[in-house]
């Protein structure tokens, strides 16, 4: 997508695959209200955490897939109740003075080089009339052993019930299942960041009980 070979390109964010690149390449990224769109044959991490979504070089494009893809799908029950989107009939140009954009301090000063891109552009639409506001996101701090603890935890389960898709409602792919146990029973041993993941999740299943 940023190079412009492709029109669209699909990815999955658990906690900022898509945001990330779409940041540090200057492109389009987006991450779907969770579940618009359908993770029917998609190899899961953490399921209350992954979302299916999108990168392009255009926001238009990025319109069209979602409206391409998104709403309801029998086999996944994270679409039940979603409508499809229009959102590409949505698009317009506003007014810059009928924005108001809100700035989360706490997002900024990790990477500076993309905040000088950010408030460059601020500062730009604030000066076309926009309205820029400084806001706070509550306990934001909490958001990595937050992030930790769900996603240890979902992963952990996941393999120690042989890549079964633990809470899903719908049986999945079988040849995607198949293949997933096939390469649980090889020889190849799990890293130590999934054998951490497994215990944890055994750790969480034995103290908190069906809340892990």
């Amino acid at each position: 997508a940023a190079t412009g070979e492709v029109d669209l390109a699909i990815g999955s964010d658990t906690g900022g695959s898509i945001r990330f690149p779409a940041a540090w390449s200057g492109v389009p990224g987006l991450k779907p209200t969770r579940g618009l769109v359908s993770h029917a044959g998609f190899v899961q991490y953490a399921k209350t955490l992954d979302n299916v979504g999108f990168l392009a070089p255009t926001v238009e494009n990025l319109a069209l897939g979602l409206d391409a893809v998104s709403g309801p799908d029998p086999r996944d029950e994270r679409t039940r109740g979603s409508e499809p989107t229009a959102t590409a009939d949505a698009l317009g140009d506003p007014a810059p003075e009928t924005l108001t954009i809100g700035l989360p301090e706490e997002l900024f000063g990790a990477a500076p080089r993309i905040e000088r891109v950010v408030r460059d552009a601020v500062d730009e639409l604030a000066a076309a009339g926009a309205t820029v506001r400084s806001v706070s996101i509550e306990s934001y701090d909490l958001w990595l052993p937050a992030w930790l603890a769900i996603g240890m935890t979902e992963v952990g389960n996941y393999l120690a019930a042989d890549t079964t898709n633990y809470w899903a409602l719908s049986p999945g792919e079988r040849a995607l299942v198949e293949r997933l146990h096939e390469a649980r029973a090889g020889d190849a041993e799990l890293g130590e960041p999934l054998k951490a993941a497994m215990l944890y999740a055994e750790h969480r299943s034995r103290t908190d009980g069906d809340a892990a």
